[in-house]
């Protein structure tokens, strides 16, 4: 279904609805990597990086500031991933790491580094993946890949604490 709408008219809708700017840049951004239009995701975050976080720091608590950040760096590195640039990957996604480690972000830099070279350093990125969230499927995957196979690249921030409907009274 998402695929038969354009960016135009979902960016049309969501302000329609009053939804904030912050908002529409992620919807829009997912909804273009769901979409494979991977240079125009990036385009998007790169004209935004930031700016709404910077702008909006007045009313914001810092942990939501440093969630922004790495927020744009992980999904930044992991669009130059998928866009074939695992160099200015490896950068983007180690300063994601270094504002906050999850597993997504540790999964993708090793990701960057087994595309550059550097296994052994990549191997270390698994395992802190996997430190953090044991049951990570691509990480598991990616640390044990055969020599010549492409790495599982994860294009979306994962879920390791329950939501809220996975509460029990």
């Amino acid at each position: 279904a998402l695929l038969k709408h354009s960016r135009e008219d979902l960016e049309k809708l969501l302000k329609k609805k009053n939804i904030k700017k912050l908002k529409v840049k992620w919807i829009l951004a997912l909804f273009l990597i769901y979409r494979e239009d991977f240079q125009e995701a990036y385009d998007l975050l790169i004209e935004n990086a930031s700016s709404e976080t910077a702008k909006d720091s007045d009313h914001k608590s810092s942990l939501e500031i440093q969630n922004e950040l790495w927020r744009d760096k992980f999904h930044l590195g992991t669009l130059q991933l998928l866009l074939g640039n695992p160099e200015r990957a490896e950068k983007l996604l180690r300063e994601s790491n270094l504002i906050k480690q999850t597993p997504e972000g540790a999964n993708n830099h090793g990701v960057a580094l087994i595309l550059i070279g550097k296994r052994d350093l990549a191997h270390k990125s698994f395992k802190t993946a996997l430190s953090i969230f044991p049951s990570y499927q691509d990480a598991n995957k990616n640390l044990v890949l055969p020599d010549g196979k492409f790495p599982k690249i994860t294009t979306t921030e994962i879920r390791v604490n329950p939501s809220r409907s996975e509460y029990t009274s």
